[in-house]
Parts: C-alpha cells; structure tokens; sequence
C-alpha cells in the first residue's frame, strides 16, 4: 500500500477482503478471519502497510490457534497486497516454560511479596537471568538513563529490559535506598539490618516461595526457559534469542510440539497492554516478605 495513505485495519478489512475474494476465491475464509480479527485489536495499526507490522500481526496471530492452512492463505494474502509473504512461522512451546495461567499466577504472587520480589521475578521472565546472577547483580550494572533501559548480567552480556521490568526494578530501588549504605554495591539487599547482598540461596528460596504460593515450580531454569520462548515468539532470531539467555547459539534445545499460548509480558514488543500489576501497590494485600 502507499507510504502516503495509511488507512486503519477496521476500514481497509472489507474493501481488501472484496478484492482479494475476486482473484482468490477458494482462500476466503482464513483470511477473512485473520482481517476480524485484526481490525478488533490494537497494536497491529501497520498490518496492512509494511513488512514489519505484517510479520508481528501474522506472528501473534499464528501463536493464538491459527493453522499451517491459515499460513498459506496469508502468503497469498500478503504477497497479493504487494508486501511479499510474512516471514513469521509458528514458534513451538517449551514444555518447561509457565504457561499464561502460570505466569499470571506467579506474577500476583511475586507483587503481593513486595517489590523487592516482583522486582526479581520480573528480571528472571524479562532477561532469563539465574539466580546466582540476580544475586551478583550490582547497581552499577543497571542502566536507566535511556527508556526504558539495560542491565549487565554478567561479563559481555548486556541485555535490554521492557517498560514493565524498569517500572518494578525502579520501585524496588526507591525502597532499597531506605534500606542499604552508599558502600553496599549490590542491587537485592536483605531486608533486615544488616542489609548485606543477598545470597544466591536466598534469591531461590525467593523465587520458591513465589512458585509454590503459585502453584507453579520455578527451578530447573523454568524462567529462563519462559523468557526465551518469549523472546523467540516476538520474532528475534535464535542467534539473539541465545545471545540474550547467556548462551552460545549452537546451545538451543529442540522444543516439543507447539499446544499452549504464552501471556503476554512486556507491552514494548507486542504493542498491547501488558498483563503485570502496574504497581507492587496492586497487590500487596497482606505484604509477605522473605528473609
């Protein structure tokens, strides 16, 4: 379509649905489903106007029941609309990712311990990062100067963070500085005097808590695994998606088959509101904290 005229979704669907029905008549239906549901939606505005917004609305719309047939009419679709065919497949789950229910389950559990906890599970889903690394994360390694930011987990891994991270990170630090002295350089202090960096057993025994109060497990690198199926359905290819978990490319384990969504985290990849409370405050109802 033009670069001068851009017209939404909502409007374009019918006309676009008409015309392509003309040439291709036996690949109406599944594009005419994929055209509802896009103009029901927001965050897809670019759909229909360039290549980037083709693959995530493809994408997103693969990952919520759409089939292979539905991606050969898409194909069709999209290079008939003159923008070539998506380069978007379905990206197959991770039977030892969270699933939406876990992740919200989780997610409420973390905010209802305080924002030193939700502040640590948010930065476990977000960048993959270990508890060993959570616990040997200093101050220095987060950079907030720039929206919405990055953190360095680790030699020669700087990864950036989403909106929803920054936001609980930050709340945790406006708490931490009540709590820790200039010389204690760690970002996850204890919460009782002495306030000392908190151990790496301690950051599990967090991260156990929140799983269990969940029902959900959270060891066995669960959330690194959940970030990187993520990071992977947000169209990253594997090389970044590895650069980002820590791991070498030729690292990547072969996934099972693909069955479940995944929730839907950080709003700057998806253009959607994010499904995380907006603030510990949320639900903090009785506060329960860990050492």
């Amino acid at each position: 379509m033009s670069d001068d005229i851009r017209v939404p979704a909502v409007v374009a669907a019918g006309p676009l649905l008409a015309g392509f029905t003309a040439e291709f008549p036996a690949q109406r239906a599944p594009v005419a489903r994929f055209l509802a549901w896009l103009a029901a939606r927001r965050g897809f505005e670019d759909a229909l106007d360039s290549a980037a917004g083709r693959d995530l609305a493809v994408r997103r719309y693969l990952r919520v029941g759409a089939g292979d047939g539905d991606l050969t009419a898409l194909r069709l679709f999209y290079r008939w609309l003159g923008l070539g065919a998506p380069e978007a497949g379905l990206v197959p789950d991770d039977e030892r990712a969270l699933t939406t229910e876990q992740e919200r389950a989780v997610l409420g559990a973390a905010a209802r311990r305080g924002s030193r906890a939700y502040a640590l599970l948010l930065l476990a889903l977000d960048t993959g990062a270990g508890g060993a690394e959570l616990a040997a994360l200093d101050l220095g390694a987060l950079d907030l100067a720039e929206w919405p930011g990055l953190v360095t987990i680790g030699p020669g891994r700087t990864v950036p963070i989403a909106g929803a991270t920054r936001g609980a990170v930050t709340a945790w630090l406006a708490e931490r500085r009540l709590l820790a002295c200039g010389d204690v350089l760690a970002t996850f202090v204890t919460e009782q005097a002495p306030h000392r960096r908190l151990a790496h057993r301690t950051v599990a025994e967090i991260l156990r808590a929140i799983g269990a109060e969940a029902g959900a497990e959270l060891g066995g690198g669960v959330l690194r695994c959940t970030a990187g199926q993520r990071l992977a359905r947000a169209g990253l290819p594997p090389d970044v998606v590895a650069r980002r978990l820590g791991r070498r490319p030729g690292d990547r384990v072969p996934l099972p088959p693909r069955g479940r969504e995944q929730l839907d985290l950080f709003a700057c990849e998806s253009g959607e509101a994010p499904s995380v409370p907006r603030s510990t405050d949320e639900a903090m109802a009785p506060a329960r904290r860990a050492p």
